[in-house]
């Protein structure tokens, strides 16, 4: 059992390491200027390559995709460009709302999931058991944020 469990903890790094990759590329290839952005519109030129120059931006892709990992690795998670805080802090303030959302939406399918599926086993192959299966696949197969939108 030991032996799986660090397996799959082993595989879960080139994994999140080929995520990141992925993800750091696409931005890269964005029309989007993150000094740009950080500065505004009104931003003359010099101050712009200034802060590109500041924030590393312009170093080679594999570079900046090492440094940015070795970061990560080390516990730094860099800084948030639209809040001008470390990331980890962004993160831990919004992580006890997450919890409470995610401990919400399990306690309410095991309110209305245990039940239904009682009463479906036991009303086998009835329209209370078509409706129900429908009512648990429509549910299982939609987005979630369309859900949340439609419940809105």
């Amino acid at each position: 059992m030991w032996r799986y469990v660090v397996k799959r903890i082993l595989l879960l790094i080139p994994v999140m390491l080929g995520t990141i990759l992925v993800v750091y590329f696409i931005m890269d290839q964005s029309d989007v200027d993150p000094a740009q952005v950080i500065l505004g519109e009104a931003a003359t030129e010099e101050s712009i390559a200034e802060l590109r120059e500041e924030l590393g931006l312009n170093a080679p892709f594999l570079v900046r995709y090492g440094r940015y990992v070795w970061g990560l690795i080390q516990g730094d998670m860099g800084d948030s460009y639209s809040y001008r805080t470390p990331v980890f802090d962004q993160i831990m303030d919004r992580l006890p709302n997450t919890f409470l959302l995610a401990g919400a939406g399990v306690l309410l399918s095991i309110v209305i999931g245990i039940p239904l599926g009682v009463v479906a086993a036991k009303k086998q192959y009835s329209i209370f058991d078509n409706v129900s299966m429908v009512f648990c696949l429509f549910g299982a197969s939609a987005p979630a944020f369309w859900i949340g939108l439609v419940l809105v």
